[in-house]
């Protein structure tokens, strides 16, 4: 027989052994006698690992660490949801920054003031005149001004070919 064959069986007659004497020891009350149990059969293999006290100890050991761990993970989830959600308001806030100095920027350009100055308080040039015309349009012809246009544009909402038609006829009225 081989070396190793050898020391397995060794082993396994050990682990029989224990086995019988813990199992036995388990299972009886103080005071009484050890009682012969069979003998575990030569052929069948016997467990490496038994349930000890140490096992026990260690999976509740564990379960306490999970049970503490739990709303530490949850409150880390939560703050990191937040501070997403801070870092987006950043980057918002960060763009409309970007937008206002553009803004700002264009005002520092005199043809962009002379252009604001006329368009929001009616402001000409020396020598030019501003005709303001007072009063309400009247409805009709409100709704035809709208739907007509200049005739330099194209109205975008229709297809192509009422579009090239309703330019045609813009033309001829105007």
């Amino acid at each position: 027989m081989p070396l190793r064959e050898r020391a397995k069986e060794k082993q396994n007659e050990r682990r029989r052994d224990d086995r019988l004497k813990f199992s036995a020891a388990v299972r009886r009350k103080p005071g009484e006698k050890p009682v012969d149990q069979t003998p575990v059969p030569e052929g069948e293999p016997v467990a490496a690992h038994r349930f000890s006290g140490r096992i026990a100890a260690l999976i509740v050991v564990l379960a306490f660490f999970a049970v503490m761990l739990v709303p530490t993970v949850n409150y880390y989830r939560t703050q990191m949801a937040e501070l997403n959600e801070l870092n987006a308001s950043i980057d918002s806030l960060e763009a409309q920054r970007d937008d206002l100095k553009a803004e700002i920027a264009r005002w520092d350009d005199p043809l962009y003031i002379k252009q604001q100055a006329r368009e929001r308080i009616n402001l000409v040039m020396p020598g030019e005149k501003l005709y303001m015309v007072v009063g309400d349009r009247p409805e009709d012809q409100e709704a035809a001004t709208e739907a007509n246009g200049s005739t330099f544009e194209v109205r975008q909402e229709l297809p192509w070919v009422d579009a090239l038609l309703d330019s045609v006829r813009r033309s001829a009225t105007d």
